[in-house]
């Protein structure tokens, strides 16, 4: 086999992987979700950010505490949201998550879905 045809054929592995890879983080970022913890062993507030880049649906997909919420402070929307509501900015800018709860250990997500 010669060089050129070697090297055609790594060049198109190499770009069909590369593309594949691409193709693959674009589909799990189309709706991204962000994870907060309240740490109170250490009384802290892990908190998750995210830049949004426009009209967006928030969603509280998941809280680990029955009586826990999704804090949610993004430009054109500030709450909290339970499990399974949603709420809608139609702003751009930075998005931060954060843990509401009776002080216990807790997680809680937040899924993205830009409009």
């Amino acid at each position: 086999m010669g060089f050129r045809v070697r090297f055609t054929v790594i060049f198109v592995a190499s770009a069909l992987t590369l593309w594949g890879c691409k193709h693959g983080n674009v589909e799990e970022s189309a709706e991204p979700t962000i994870t907060a913890t309240l740490d109170m062993e250490h009384r802290a507030q892990h908190s998750a950010t995210w830049a949004i880049s426009g009209p967006s649906s928030l969603t509280c997909i998941a809280v680990s505490l029955p009586d826990g919420a999704c804090y949610v402070a993004s430009p054109g929307y500030t709450g909290m949201l339970t499990q399974g509501e949603s709420a809608h900015t139609d702003e751009s800018g930075p998005l931060t998550l954060d843990c509401s709860g009776n002080d216990k250990p807790m997680t809680c997500t937040l899924k993205i879905r830009p409009q």
